[in-house]
């Protein structure tokens, strides 16, 4: 391999970049998994005070959420599955994260 006359400031900033890439991955990561676990918590009180899940995460406004947490990755809502009772969102990699929704009735 060839290295140029700034050869190994160029490799410096290849792994600061790669680096500051991971991070941003594991930011938004933890973020949406935040937005996730707000979302849980929500649907499971409108279960205990309402007696069942709402149609649309919408519905959460403002009673139980100021606003609809955002998944990072693709940068809209979660998707809610309320026949199933699931959460989903993609992740960095293109997989599909998905997690039922407690039941207090």
């Amino acid at each position: 391999m060839t290295v140029g006359p700034n050869g190994g400031g160029r490799l410096a900033v290849d792994d600061v970049v790669e680096r500051l890439a991971d991070y941003e991955n594991r930011r938004c990561a933890s973020d949406t998994r935040i937005g996730v676990a707000q979302v849980l918590l929500a649907l499971h009180a409108h279960d205990v005070e309402r007696g069942g899940f709402p149609a649309r995460l919408e519905e959460l406004v403002p009673t139980f959420l100021d606003a609809l947490p955002v998944e990072w990755f693709a940068g809209g809502p979660l998707d809610y599955l309320p026949e199933s009772r699931r959460l989903s969102w993609p992740d960095a990699l293109g997989r599909v994260g998905l997690v039922g929704v407690p039941c207090a009735s």
